[in-house]
Formats: structure tokens, C-alpha cells, sequence
């Protein structure tokens, strides 16, 4: 739980102080300015020292933790056991609230505008924990004008209720529910051919067209624990107690419902190797590079473009050989650009590119050395095995929704050493 929230300036000057609860005894605000200014002393006189962003005051007793947004920081303040993760989360969706009322979050916007922050914070925060985090529902009974706040006379449903991220009364024509399973593959292969490092990270949005206040009931199956360390959940969702269902209403439009990581143990849908064909030459680079798809033949990869790092004096450019798509170079990039609008699974193909080095004596070869980059999509697949195996919605109204679920997997950051 949060003990105060405060808006302190570049100069350590506090412009807001929030106080939600009395654990921190008789810290004021000028304290809390006073113990940042002198934390952050070191910044503010150039020191190569780097700032935590949590460190102690009151010898130890409290724990200070702050966000910097322009030249402000935000700043929250708590008894030592208080769970850091959980302070931070509120820092951005303060910072996230205020942008949105404010357009941008600085000094000057603060003293225009103090009355409202402080209506703002009185609202989003109770007795330390955050209770209404969403814009949308904010802006329904705290509206800016200039540098005022109106506030109707009554909060609505959305705030009274069980749920903050979702007003009443919201209809739509016909009922939709849209599901996107993305996953990002970072991988890191050696010259030789090894995987030094890979992992998927997966996000899984869903966009919610529904009229009401309904109730989603989704599972997925055993690829994916809900109850693991490297999976986060969107506040409005419960876990069941399998680790494979959740229980929510959902907000309305798009959200991230899910996001996961976990390590990749197949090997990665492309393999891409890079051939040296005139190793030591000071006259030309001859690279031939070569890619082969690693799924099934039902499958096909769409966008493949494989970039080659080249140094800036290269010239002449010659392509002897393609067996797909088209190759050329970028000189803004100074990248050797292999492109494939599509290839099917269990497929090879080939390029080979030919530059020539004019000069000699003063060449610089170590864009030869850095990574080749790969950048693909294979639509319908998750790389995981990640699935939805059921997705509901209820109303009190009975209504059927159509579900559209799609999968895909996409590249992060691919490289290939050369």
C-alpha cells in the first residue's frame, strides 16, 4: 500500500503531496521533497553516479520510489514491506491519467491545473490502493475545463460498481469478440549454425464489442499456465484454480489480456546462414545467404526480409543468383536487403550478392562482423502451441456473441552472427 503520493519538480521543489495514510508518522511533504533533492543531488550536479529508483529515508523506517516524467518526478512513498512492483504500476497509471487530461505532464501544467490533480488522486486512490485506473471512466465525472475540474454531482455506475474499467450502458449492434494470440520469437544464432539464445514472448489482445455488462469465461490448454512467475493478467481477469481458465468482464474495445514469456525448445521456423565466399578480400565482398523453412508445408512464411550490414564504401552492386523474391541495396541503411513476400514450409532458397570495395586503405570492415537481422510472420501458427480451447460470453440479456480467434507468429529481434 501507498503512504503518499507527491509531485516534486526538477529543482526538488514539491508542488503536490497527497497523503493516504499515517504509517509514515510525521513525514511531510517538504520532508519527502527534502529526502529526494538529496538523493537525486548526485544527477542534478552531473555525477556518473546513477540514481535507484528506490531508496530510504527516515532511516530506513520508509522506502521512496519515483518515476521521472519530463521535469517532474512522481513519487510515492511507503513502509518499508510495501510490495515495490505494486508502487511502480500505480506511478505509470498516474502518469498515464495525467497525460491524458493534460496532453503532457510538466511543471507548468501542474500549477495550472493542482485543484484537479489533487480531485484525481482523491479518486484513483483509497487508503493507499488504487481504485479507478481507466481514463475513459475518469472523464466521465472529472472534466477539465482550462485549468479547472467540473465534477457532476453523482460519480457513475462504472465507479459506484464492481468494475472501474467498464461504464454501463454501452450497446453495440451486433455482438463480437475478437482474439489475436501473437508471439515474438527472439533468437540469437552463432556463425556455425548454434542457437545461443531464444525464447517467445506472447502477447494475447482481445477486442471486445459487446453490448452491456457481460461476463467472459475463456481456457486455454496445458501450453500455457496462467499461474506461472512469466505470465501477467489484465486486473479485471480472475485465474481459476487449474492455472488455465479465466473469469472477467471485459473492458470495452481492445486490451492486452494476457502477456507470457517462456523459452523456445523446438528450433526456430527459419534457418538463415550466411557464406562468406571471399573471406580476407580487400577488393570485393561476395556473400551468399541462404534460407530454409523449418515448418510444415501447410504453412508459409510472409514477409521475410533478411538484412546483410555492409560497409559504407561498397559500390557496384551485382546479384548473380536468387531463387526468390528480389535482393538490392539500401544505402541509407548501407543493408544488403534480401526480401520474400511469401515461402511455403519445408522450402530452401538462395541469394547471392557481389559489392565491390573501391576503398582500400581506408575501409572500415566491421559492419562485416555484426549480426544478419531476420524478420518474418507465419500466420495461423503459435509457436507455443498456445491455444484457446473455449471462450464464452453471458448477459443477463441472453444474447450470442461470434468469437473470431487468430494466431501468428512474428520475429522480435532474430540475428544471425556472421
Amino acid at each position: 500500500m501507498i503512504s503518499s503520493i507527491s509531485l516534486i519538480d526538477d529543482r526538488g521543489r514539491s508542488l503536490i503531496f497527497r497523503q493516504y495514510r499515517d504509517d509514515i508518522g510525521d513525514t511531510s511533504a517538504d520532508d519527502i521533497a527534502v529526502e529526494f533533492s538529496r538523493a537525486i543531488t548526485g544527477i542534478s550536479q552531473g555525477s556518473d553516479v546513477s540514481m535507484p529508483p528506490v531508496f530510504e529515508a527516515d532511516n530506513g523506517q520508509v522506502h521512496i520510489c519515483f518515476i521521472p516524467s519530463n521535469d517532474i518526478y512522481i513519487v510515492a512513498s511507503a513502509v518499508s514491506n510495501v510490495n515495490t512492483a505494486y508502487v511502480f504500476e500505480v506511478l505509470h497509471t498516474l502518469e498515464r491519467v495525467f497525460t491524458v487530461y493534460f496532453n503532457k505532464l510538466t511543471a507548468e501544467t501542474v500549477r495550472d491545473n493542482f485543484v484537479l490533480i489533487y480531485e484525481l488522486l482523491d479518486e484513483m486512490i483509497d487508503d493507499g490502493y488504487i481504485q479507478v485506473s481507466e481514463p475513459s471512466v475518469l472523464q466521465q465525472y472529472i472534466k477539465q475545463q482550462g485549468r479547472r475540474a467540473e465534477v457532476t454531482k453523482s460519480a457513475p455506475s462504472a465507479v459506484t460498481g464492481a468494475v472501474s474499467w467498464r461504464s454501463q450502458g454501452i450497446k453495440y449492434p451486433v455482438q463480437q469478440v475478437f482474439i489475436d494470440v501473437v508471439e515474438k520469437l527472439n533468437v540469437l544464432v552463432s556463425a556455425s549454425g548454434d542457437v545461443l539464445r531464444s525464447e517467445i514472448q506472447g502477447v494475447i489482445k482481445m477486442k471486445a464489442e459487446l453490448s452491456g455488462m457481460p461476463e467472459v469465461r475463456m481456457a486455454f490448454n496445458e501450453r500455457l499456465s496462467l499461474h506461472s512467475e512469466n505470465v501477467r493478467t489484465h486486473p479485471a481477469a480472475r485465474i481459476g484454480t487449474d492455472g488455465r481458465s479465466l473469469t472477467f468482464i471485459p473492458p470495452d474495445g481492445e486490451f492486452e489480456l494476457v502477456t507470457y514469456s517462456m523459452p523456445l525448445t523446438a528450433q526456430p521456423l527459419v534457418s538463415v546462414s550466411v557464406l562468406d565466399a571471399r573471406p580476407g578480400s580487400d577488393s570485393i565482398v561476395h556473400n551468399i545467404v541462404k534460407l530454409k523453412t523449418m515448418f510444415g508445408r501447410q504453412r508459409v512464411a510472409q514477409d521475410v526480409k533478411i538484412s546483410l550490414p555492409m560497409p559504407a564504401d561498397v559500390d557496384t552492386p551485382r546479384y548473380p543468383r536468387k531463387t526468390a523474391g528480389t535482393i538490392a541495396f539500401d544505402a541509407k541503411t548501407n543493408n544488403v536487403v534480401w526480401k520474400v513476400t511469401e515461402i511455403e514450409g519445408q522450402t530452401e532458397a538462395a541469394a547471392e550478392a557481389i559489392l565491390g570495395l573501391p576503398k582500400i586503405g581506408n575501409l572500415n570492415k566491421a559492419a562485416l562482423t555484426q549480426p544478419v537481422t531476420v524478420e518474418f510472420k507465419v500466420p495461423s501458427l503459435a509457436m507455443s502451441g498456445t491455444r484457446v480451447k473455449f471462450l464464452r460470453v453471458m448477459e443477463k440479456s441472453g444474447y450470442s456473441a461470434a468469437t473470431w480467434i487468430k494466431y501468428e507468429t512474428r520475429t522480435g529481434v532474430f540475428e544471425v552472427r556472421r
